[in-house]
């Protein structure tokens, strides 16, 4: 993965997937977290993002993903856990292929996935819905209702670090 940590610092390479049924869009956790994200996970040296969501998507869901296009590329900054994060993604927008892909779309309430030891909670939300719980980057809140029609490139904090404030870049 690339993915390091150095002086309370963490850097993460992610690709992430906006998958919609009608105007919801589906989201997923971890059980025991507090917040959603777009489906995805972290890239490996050597891959490339569309590689790496389509193997993510497979790993986590059990299913095979279709790329339609980017939609961004995100710098976000956010503290979590007392570290000061920097993921470096892409989101495409995307579909679920293959018959197993049905399990998603018919999907009413959430639906637990195992991956190792830990429980991945998937669950469809509107865009009021997602406006209303904890769901990162959280511009998404925003942005869910009016995709863009061309590739966008987004810096995003989510908690400005004191250093950031300081400097006026917020």
């Amino acid at each position: 993965m690339i993915s390091f940590c150095k002086n309370n610092r963490a850097f993460n390479l992610r690709a992430s997937a906006l998958i919609r049924r009608g105007e919801a869009v589906l989201f997923h956790t971890v059980r025991g977290n507090d917040f959603w994200v777009l489906p995805g996970g972290r890239v490996h040296l050597g891959e490339s993002t569309a590689e790496a969501l389509i193997r993510e998507i497979r790993e986590e869901m059990g299913v095979s993903v279709r790329i339609i296009r980017p939609l961004w590329a995100v710098e976000n900054f956010f503290i979590h856990q007392g570290t000061k994060h920097q993921h470096f993604g892409i989101t495409y927008l995307a579909e679920l292929a293959g018959p197993e892909a049905q399990t998603y779309y018919k999907l009413d309430g959430t639906l637990e996935r195992k991956e190792g030891n830990e429980t991945l909670l998937f669950r469809w939300m509107s865009p009021e819905e997602a406006s209303s719980v904890e769901c990162y980057p959280s511009f998404l809140k925003e942005r869910l209702r009016n995709l863009p029609s061309s590739f966008e490139h987004l810096i995003h904090y989510d908690e400005v670090p004191p250093e950031i404030k300081a400097k006026g870049l917020d």
